[in-house]
């Protein structure tokens, strides 16, 4: 069930997930179709990560997929089974695995204090985010919720299938370890808070329009320069997942 890589589909190819034109990358997804075209689908809850933000300040990142999409380097893209690999130009070294219905991520930092990311020269700070969108921005309605201390996300959504009619429910769970966490909070479009930390009917009173909209984590700078993620799915429940 998990099938995590890099989604880039913002140039000429309209597929499943990862293409090898020059499309940028818009964060990296847990369910993807296999051998589709013709039009986006599935990428449901991207995952992106920063290195830092502008002035160490959490408002300052990226937030969109439209504004945190990156540009990949060149000879970077690493595959074979079980296994994808990618660098992207904001300085961040992205890895990746999965069990049966759980995607596992390492994300690799430069050791120094300082990092350049998107044209700016940034703390070593990272902020790792998670949207609830999918690649054919099909959602509608849903919940999502970030612990302020343990860090862990929860959240689904419903969404059209690639092909076929009718709607289906997805939901996730994520855990984080490899840095002490500094502040945590939601977004919605392009405005994020840390007076929040749930939306829609996880008790916020927020509902959550369509486009992007998700959890944030704004971690200290890890220590063995490196965070590992663990985003577990199911079509039943966020418990399940």
């Amino acid at each position: 069930m998990a099938i995590p890589v890099a989604d880039a589909t913002t140039y000429g190819e309209d597929a499943a997930g990862f293409v090898s034109d020059n499309s940028q990358i818009q964060g990296f997804s847990s369910l993807h179709d296999s051998g589709t075209g013709g039009s986006p689908s599935l990428g449901n809850f991207p995952l992106f990560v920063h290195p830092g933000c502008p002035e160490d300040d959490y408002t300052k990142c990226n937030y969109t997929s439209e504004q945190r999409a990156t540009p990949r380097i060149n000879g970077t893209a690493t595959a074979r089974p079980g296994y994808f690999s990618i660098g992207l130009n904001n300085s961040v070294y992205a890895e990746m695995t999965s069990t049966m219905h759980a995607s596992l991520f390492r994300f690799n930092f430069p050791s120094t204090a300082e990092v350049y990311s998107s044209g700016f020269m940034v703390p070593s700070s990272p902020l790792i985010l998670i949207d609830l969108m999918d690649l054919g921005y099909s959602r509608s309605g849903g919940e999502v919720s970030v612990n302020p201390r343990s860090g862990r996300m929860k959240g689904s959504g419903t969404f059209r299938p690639s092909f076929g009619r009718g709607e289906y429910t997805a939901h996730f769970c994520a855990d984080f370890r490899g840095a002490e966490i500094h502040n945590t909070g939601t977004f919605l479009n392009l405005n994020a808070t840390d007076e929040q930390q749930a939306l829609d009917s996880l008790g916020s009173g927020t509902s959550i329009p369509p486009g992007s909209a998700g959890t944030w984590i704004h971690f200290a700078r890890p220590p063995k320069n490196q965070i590992m993620a663990r985003v577990g799915l199911s079509f039943i429940s966020e418990e399940q997942a």
